[in-house]
């Protein structure tokens, strides 16, 4: 069997949790899981674009970084740890309601 890629190497921790989250015209930060920390995760756009920045610095409608349906962000470099990160980023949908998929790892 092959060698799996290094950046996958952290998927074998122990925690793994996945949360939708529903964005509006209003900036929402993420909801964090309970019961471990996570330093990793995969956000998918699922359902409608929408546009995402730190807390101190929120997002608006017409600020920020874009992020088409399709679209992931992906914060699962082993070397890195994104706690900090996941803690502070805002989400906020450009035009409808949008869904965005949350899949955090340990």
């Amino acid at each position: 069997m092959p060698d799996q890629p290094q950046a996958l190497n952290f998927l074998t921790g122990t925690e793994c949790i996945m949360t939708p989250l529903t964005v509006t015209g209003t900036a929402v930060g993420l909801t964090m899981p309970t019961g471990f920390t996570p330093r990793h995760a995969i956000i998918a756009c699922e359902t409608a674009a929408v546009r995402y920045g730190p807390s101190s610095d929120p997002p608006t409608t017409a600020q920020g970084t874009p992020m088409a349906v399709g679209e992931k962000l992906d914060l699962t470099d082993p070397m890195g740890d994104f706690w900090g990160f996941l803690k502070r980023i805002q989400f906020i949908a450009t035009g409808s309601n949008a869904t965005i998929q949350c899949t955090f790892f340990d």
